[in-house]
Formats: C-alpha cells, structure tokens, sequence
C-alpha cells in the first residue's frame, strides 16, 4: 500500500504512451480497455480506506466496460456517448480517491508526491474524455485536423492544454469547447503550482 500510488503513476504513463499503439486495431483498443480498467481499479484499491469505496469503483467499472466492449463489436454513436461518458466518470471517481488520499495523509512522503502527479494525469484523461464526449455529441466543436474524433486525438489535446503547450493542430471552435480549454489550462497551472508545491515542501523521506 505504501508504494501503491507510485506504481499507479508508472502505469498510467505506460497507458500514455502505449495507447496510440494500441489503438490501431481491434484487438490493441481490447487490450487497452482491459489495462486502463485494470490501472483504474488498482489505483482505487491503493486509495480506498473502506470496503464501501473500492465496491462504489467496481461498480462504476462494470457498466464502464461493458459499454466500451459494446462500441468495440457494434459501434454506433448512442453506444460511444454512453462509453464515453461512463469511462469519464470513472476517471474522475478514481482522482478524486487518490486527491482525498493524498491530500489527508498525516505525514507526506514520496509515495504522496506520485499520487498528486498521478491525479494530474488523471485530470488529463478526465477532460480527453469530455472533449471527446462534447465533439461526439456535437461535431464540428473542435477543429482536429481532418483526422476526425478519436481517444487519441483528444488525449493528444488534452495534456497539450492541460500543460498549455498548445500546437494549434488541433483546438477548440465553439463556445463550449474554448470554456473547456480555459478551465482545464487554469486546473493545470492551479494544481501544479499550489497541491504539488505543497505536497514537495512538506515531504519526509
């Protein structure tokens, strides 16, 4: 447990990097379902101080996965709203376990600094999934480019935002998607200028 958020942020830097591979086929998006799943329930297993909370996680997993399996076999736009949507909830469920674990520690040490880096990575995917989600539900909110909305497209664009790097090869066009942009570059610098400068100042080896 004590190690439990450092090898949560390893593994969501694995799924980073390792989804735009995977998401070339059918059996790489599987497989990519089944790890970020498997990821996600681990990190809420490693934050999770009662039985309650790790069962709340599971249960929101279940639907999570079945609608995303559902897209992979018979894709149609209701399906893809809905996968997205619940995989969106589960990402924020997960951050907010390991951002109340990491934030109510009595005693603040390394493996405190990974969980607040694994939070912003989570935030990361978070919005990924809410562009995607309003880019689906409404097209022509965001201009991609001509490579059309996808996962990797928007996670591309979200941690391109979130860390306001901001290529321009793909960006926001209509008005609710500059108000996602605006508050995901301001969530960004917020948390990584206040919760981890904080978390580093009072960390004990």
């Amino acid at each position: 447990m004590k190690r439990g958020l450092r090898v949560l942020l390893f593994a969501l830097l694995l799924i980073l990097f390792a989804y735009p591979l995977l998401a070339e086929s059918l059996v790489g998006k599987a497989v990519y379902v089944l790890l970020s799943t498997a990821v996600l329930l681990a990190g809420a297993y490693a934050s999770s101080t009662t039985r309650r909370v790790l069962a709340v996680a599971l249960l929101l997993a279940m639907p999570a996965m079945i609608a995303r399996w559902s897209d992979l076999f018979v894709p149609t736009r209701p399906m893809l709203i809905t996968a997205i949507a619940l995989t969106m909830f589960l990402y924020t469920y997960i951050a907010v376990l390991v951002f109340r674990r990491v934030l109510y520690t009595e005693e603040v040490h390394t493996d405190e600094i990974y969980g607040g880096l694994a939070v912003y990575i989570l935030m990361g995917f978070v919005w990924a999934d809410a562009c995607w989600l309003l880019e689906t539900a409404a097209p022509g909110s965001f201009f991609t480019s001509g490579e059309g909305a996808s996962q990797p497209i928007f996670t591309y664009y979200s941690f391109s935002t979130l860390m306001t790097v901001g290529y321009g090869d793909v960006r926001p066009i209509g008005a609710l998607a500059r108000s996602f942009a605006t508050f995901e570059a301001l969530g960004g610098i917020f948390f990584m200028a206040v919760f981890i400068s904080r978390l580093v100042a009072l960390v004990r080896r």
